[in-house]
């Protein structure tokens, strides 16, 4: 509920209140998740995949799937994930500090132009 001018309440609409709970959920979630367009950039990610990485939210904007991914590991199979519509796969991925990271990555395809990764580490 919403004060305005003069003690006035007015209530939130249901797509304001779907949108905090959505917000809620992504950014309490106890894994990261990480959402990247039809190209592999990412548009979002949440607190959690930030901190487990060690990168801001903005620096983590700026990568693509392709950069988190060591160059001796193989490629993620982004066709497999295009054919299928999900993914599972352990995999290691680079943390800003150096360090590579043992993953599980749940990925599946949200829309035709967004692809929506949870990341779980494995320790």
């Amino acid at each position: 509920m919403n004060l305005h001018g003069k003690g006035q309440a007015t209530e939130k609409s249901p797509y304001d209140a779907s949108n905090e709970l959505y917000q809620a959920l992504f950014e309490q979630a106890a894994d990261g998740i990480f959402i990247a367009d039809a190209q592999g950039k990412y548009v979002e990610v949440n607190r959690c995949g930030c901190e487990m990485l060690g990168y801001t939210r903005e620096e983590i904007l700026a990568l693509s799937m392709a950069d988190l991914i060591p160059d001796e590991d193989v490629p993620l199979e982004l066709d497999t994930l295009r054919a299928s519509g999900t993914l599972l796969k352990e995999r290691r991925l680079r943390c800003k500090d150096g360090r590579l990271l043992p993953v599980e990555i749940s990925a599946r395809v949200a829309t035709a132009s967004i692809r929506v990764t949870r990341i779980a580490t494995c320790d």
